[in-house]
């Protein structure tokens, strides 16, 4: 079959083939398929025509321009490649171009076109038809029906015609026009240009995310600030996208959905709808009667002209209905209806949701939270929800009713009730009333001659300017008068009132109340008793009733009464006085001079240097900053110094005094009293009674009087006097010195280099760690050094002295002393008296000295000194050097390789027990024999390990054998240089006069 020559098909044919046939034509051919559902293919040639199809299939894949014209039938017909004409006829057809340049006409019936690649050309005409361009620039023309069309790629042209057409533009830069009908149009991307033609036609941006200016009134969409724009003319209608978009209506009735961004959407004129949807949304109806739902988001919606219906939607809303018989609906979220721009005033109510306006009409206003009116004169009825009603100028009466609301009557003279709930009421200009009903509520008379009531609960009243009248109620309210001559009444609770600077009466009636000049500051007289406020010569204030005050800045005096006054002076220099009564008095700034008087007072000084005097009760003082002078007064007080250089002074009972920072000085005064430093090089005295003394922190002196006293010197280098009476001393850390005085006294060091003096009376000593000297002084004293090397002096009288740990040195002194050195390589001298001297564990050195004493080395290689008097030396273990002194002497080594020397002079008889050991008996020295004279000395236990020695040669003495010393019946040997006697070894003879036995210096 050749190429280009035209083809015909003819399925009605009286040939009788069967139908769903296959017709294959290889050039210039007439095919018939005779019944129905055949399918046409001409493989070979590269063009031709087909006509008459009967519900066939024609396929064309050859590259030829074809021209086919289908019939009244359902056709599909593929063009193929080149530039195909394409006709369907009769039939709902399906019309492919494929490639090429194609023109497609869909005749009648809802055919559907597909113009494939190339720059074609698609009708649809009658029927309902959907026609898509494809790529290429296209053409498409809808006709009649009601047509969707989609140009996508390329720049296209698409036409609806008649009927109520889809155009969708796609990409390029695209021709929309609806022509006659409903349409609806779409762009998409590119400069394109939109017309919606006759009829009531929309234009789609919802595929659109940025921020766009539509004006339907201008005709042009302008896109992200002005630098791409596109035509929309004749359309009425509009989705937006998602950014922050601004559409304008035009005089049609508009239907304008917004979608997400926060929007503002303009109606026009004409009866409008607006959609705010997402986000937070303006939407304005402008002229007609419109309908406006905000959706979500905290939308402000107005109705301006005509009889609108406004729904907020979820969300904050603000709805201002403007002119004309609106229905108002906040719906959910926290919603204010405004009628500002009506002053005609009127009825408002939000619980029965009508707003009435005098002679005129009704309007529906549900689900709101908040209100604002005009300036005329209103009526306002809340609901349960928690309100805010505004209502401009007018003489307005507001009730709040339910929930914590907030009251606005700004200008005119109004009348605000709050009702239940805890709410706030704010007059504004004019002579207003307030009423705050039940609950914790705040009024604000503002301008204006105001009566405000605040009713129960706890409330704060505000007069204002203006000569106001304040009344609290029940409950613990709060009262300002502000500027004018004002009258206010705390009524019942505990209230607290301010009356400004006018000539005002504060009365606190039942409670206990606070009257409060905080803001007078030039000074003044505020007695409580005679009920005056003398601020100036010619100018007073009545203060009935009043319990508490507070004073401002000036030089003030306060007076309390027979109640329990609460003082505040504020900055100055102020005199306070508490009278009768529990009071609490408070310096605040500058040099305060406080008096509690009677009762127990609590004062406290603060800022500056401030004297406190608690006189009459047990009271409390608090100096505060500043070297503050503080006295207790009668009554046991509580004195605290606080920051500063202080004097307390507990004056009589038993008081408690804390210096606390600086460098204070406390005296206790009668009673039995406590006292504690504090930080700082404290000076502390007891006085007279029983008192405890604390230094605490820093180098302080702690003086306890008369009475038996306590005192603890705690961190730093201390000194402590106890003086009269039986004390206790404890130095604790730092190097004290204590001295205990008059009476039996207990001093204990603590950590330190400590100097401990007993004074007066039988006291006991403790110096506890490091390097200690005690002095018992006089009286039967009690001494322990305990840890580290002690000097222990024992003084007059009877004492009792114990090393402890270290190399101490224990001095008796006076008086028959006990002395134990304990462990340590210690020196123990008793001195006067008849003492007990016990060496302990170490090498310990023992003298005696006056009186008969007795010496016991104990334990390490000791040396024992009796001096004057029968004493006696027992060294215990060790290698220990016994020395008698004079007197007639015991000597008794014990274990060890001892020395034993008794001679102190020659009328004395010494008695000598070397012990167990190799013991050495002293006869004589290099300066001469012992005992020559009356006396001698007698070895007891001498053995053949023992040695005697004496002076000068073996020649210059002889041993007599047949001496009987007496007691025992053996036999002793006498010792004797010359004639006379120097010693006795008692119970044996068998001795000789050899080196074996006796050693010579």
């Amino acid at each position: 079959m050749s190429d280009n020559l035209p083809i015909v098909l003819d399925f009605t044919s009286p040939n009788t083939l069967g139908g769903y046939d296959l017709l294959v034509a290889d050039g210039n051919n007439r095919l018939y398929g005779e019944a129905s559902s055949d399918t046409v293919a001409c493989p070979y040639g590269s063009g031709g025509d087909i006509s008459n199809t009967t519900t066939a299939l024609a396929s064309f894949p050859g590259d030829g321009d074809d021209y086919v014209v289908g019939d009244d039938n359902d056709n599909l017909i593929y063009g193929g490649a080149g530039d195909d004409r394409i006709f369907g006829q009769g039939g709902d057809d399906g019309l492919y171009g494929e490639d090429g340049n194609d023109d497609l006409s869909g005749g009648i019936g809802n055919d559907y076109l597909n113009g494939g690649d190339g720059n074609d050309r698609l009708y649809g005409e009658d029927g309902n038809d959907r026609l898509y361009g494809e790529d290429g620039n296209d053409e498409l023309y809808g006709g009649t029906g009601s047509d969707l069309m989609y140009g996508r790629g390329g720049n296209d042209y698409l036409n609806g015609g008649d009927g109520n057409d889809e155009l969708l533009g796609g990409d390029g830069n695209d021709s929309l026009y609806g022509g006659n009908g409903n349409d609806y149009l779409n762009g998409g991307f590119g400069d394109d240009s939109l017309d919606g033609g006759a009829g009531i036609d929309t234009v789609d941006y919802r595929w659109w995310n940025g921020n766009v200016i539509y004006d339907l009134m201008a005709g042009v969409a302008t896109f992200g600030g002005g630098g791409y724009s596109q035509v929309i003319a004749n359309f009425e209608n509009i989705y937006t996208g998602n950014g922050d978009d601004t559409v304008i209506g035009n005089a049609a009735d508009n239907i304008i959905t917004s979608r997400a961004g926060s929007d503002r959407l303009y109606g026009g004129d004409g009866n409008d709808r607006l959609f705010g949807y997402d986000d937070n949304d303006f939407l304005f109806g402008q002229v007609g009667n419109d309908r406006l739902f905000g959706d979500d988001g905290d939308d402000n919606l107005y109705g301006e002209e005509g009889d609108d219906y406004l729904y907020g939607g979820y969300g904050n809303d603000f709805i201002d209905g403007g002119s004309g018989k609106d229905y108002l609906d906040g719906e959910a979220g926290i919603d204010t209806v405004n009628y500002r721009q009506w002053h005609g005033g009127g009825s408002y109510n939000l619980t029965t949701e009508v707003a009435s306006f005098q002679g005129y009409y009704d309007e529906v206003i549900a689900n709101f939270e908040n209100i604002s009116t005009g300036d005329g004169n209103d009526y306002i009825v809340g609901n349960a929800a928690l309100n805010f009603i505004r209502s401009g100028g007018g003489d307005d009466r507001l009730f709040g009713l339910e929930g914590n609301d907030r009251l606005f009557g700004e200008d005119g003279s109004d009348n605000l009730s709050g009702g239940v709930g805890n709410d706030v009421l704010y007059g504004g200009l004019g002579n207003d009333v307030l009423y705050g009903g039940d609950g914790t509520d705040v009024l604000f008379g503002e301008n204006g001659d105001d009566f405000l009531s605040g009713g129960s609960g706890n409330d704060r009243l505000e007069g204002g300017n203006g000569h106001d009248y304040l009344s609290g109620g029940s409950g613990n309210d709060s009262l300002y008068g502000g500027s004018g001559n004002d009258q206010l009444y705390g009524g019942d609770g505990n209230d607290y009132l301010s009356g400004g600077s006018g000539n005002d009466r504060l009365d606190g009636e039942g409670g206990i109340d606070t009257v409060s000049y905080r803001h007078w500051k030039n000074g003044g007289t505020f007695n409580l008793t005679t009920e005056v406020a003398s601020l100036s010569a010619n100018f007073s204030q009545v203060i009935a009733n009043f319990e508490n005050i507070d004073t401002g800045d000036g030089n003030d005096t306060v007076v309390g009464t027979a109640a329990s006054n609460v003082i505040h002076s504020g900055a100055g220099i102020d005199l306070l006085y508490g009278g009768s009564g529990n009071d609490a008095l408070f310096g605040e700034d500058g040099e305060d001079r406080l008096y509690g008087q009677d009762g127990d007072d609590r004062l406290y000084g603060e800022k500056d240097n401030d004297f406190l005097y608690g006189q009459d009760g047990k009271d409390t003082l608090y100096g505060g900053s500043g070297d503050d002078r503080l006295s207790g007064g009668s009554g046991e007080d509580r004195l605290y110094g606080q920051d500063g250089n202080d004097f307390l002074y507990g004056e009589k009972d038993n008081d408690f005094l804390y210096g606390q920072d600086g460098k204070d000085t406390l005296y206790g005064g009668s009673g039995d009293d406590r006292l504690s430093g504090g930080s700082g090089d404290d000076r502390l005295y007891g006085d007279n009674d029983n008192d405890s003394l604390y230094g605490e922190d820093g180098n302080d002196s702690l003086y306890g009087g008369s009475g038996d006293d306590f005192l603890y010197g705690h961190n730093g280098n201390d000194f402590l006097y106890g003086w009269k009476d039986n004390d206790r001393l404890y130095g604790e850390d730092g190097n004290d010195f204590l001295y205990g005085e008059d009476g039996n006294d207990s001093l204990n060091g603590g950590n330190g280099d400590d100097s401990l003096y007993g004074g007066n009376g039988d006291d006991s000593l403790y110096g506890w760690k490091d390097n200690d000297r005690l002095y018992g002084q006089a009286g039967n004293d009690f001494l322990y050094g305990e840890e580290a090397n002690d000097t222990l002096y024992g003084g007059s009288g009877s004492d009792r002295l114990y090393g402890g740990q270290g190399d101490d040195r224990l001095y008796g002194q006076a008086g028959n002393d006990f002395l134990y050195g304990e462990n340590g390589n210690d020196f123990l001298y008793g001195k006067d008296g008849e003492d007990d001297l016990w060496g302990g564990t170490g090498n310990d050195v023992l003298s005696g000295e006056d009186g008969n004493d007795r010496l016991h080395g104990q334990d390490g290689n000791d040396s024992l000194y009796g001096g004057s008097g029968a004493d006696f030396l027992y060294g215990k273990d060790g290698n220990d050097r016994l020395y008698g002194g004079q007197g007639s002497d015991a000597l008794s080594g014990g274990a060890g390789e001892d020395t034993l020397l008794g001679f102190g002079d020659s009328t004395e008889f010494d008695t000598l027990t070397g012990g167990v050991g190799s013991d050495t008996f002293v006869l004589g020295d290099r300066s001469s024999a012992f005992y020559l004279g009356v006396g001698h000395a007698s070895i007891t236990d001498f053995d053949i390990e023992d040695t005697i020695q004496i002076h000068g040669e073996l020649s210059d003495y002889r041993l007599s054998k047949s001496f009987n010393y007496g007691g025992d019946p053996a036999l002793d040997t006498a010792i004797l240089k010359g004639s006379d006697l120097i010693g006795v070894v008692e119970d044996t003879t068998a001795i000789a006069l050899t080196a074996n036995y006796f050693t010579t210096v």
